[in-house]
């Protein structure tokens, strides 16, 4: 599949990719995931959906165009103490954007 990279902190001006998942050897492939041809197809529903469903953000290059915003197909881990810092956040966010 796609390289485990950290993501990018500002996402108006990132490149995303969507690389084929059939270039990759099957060792690198999600735990879960059968094939390259699962993992396309998965990809490609993902991608299908967030543009349907509005998971979208405007490309820095072009303000008239627009991508899919980032998105996780599978699970993944997720320190408890973030998660716990995050839910502590999210009223105060909440207020913010309240505002």
């Amino acid at each position: 599949g796609l390289p485990l990279v950290p993501p990018p902190v500002d996402y108006s001006s990132a490149s995303f990719y969507t690389e084929s998942a059939a270039a990759a050897p099957s060792s690198t492939l999600p735990l879960g995931v059968p094939s390259a041809a699962v993992c396309d197809a998965m990809i490609s529903e993902g991608v299908a959906w967030a543009s349907c469903n509005g998971l979208l953000m405007r490309r820095a290059d072009d303000t008239s165009t627009f991508d899919h915003a980032p998105f996780s197909l599978l699970p993944a881990e997720f320190p408890a103490e973030q998660l716990e810092i995050a839910t502590e956040l999210a009223p105060l966010f909440g207020t913010l954007v309240d505002r």
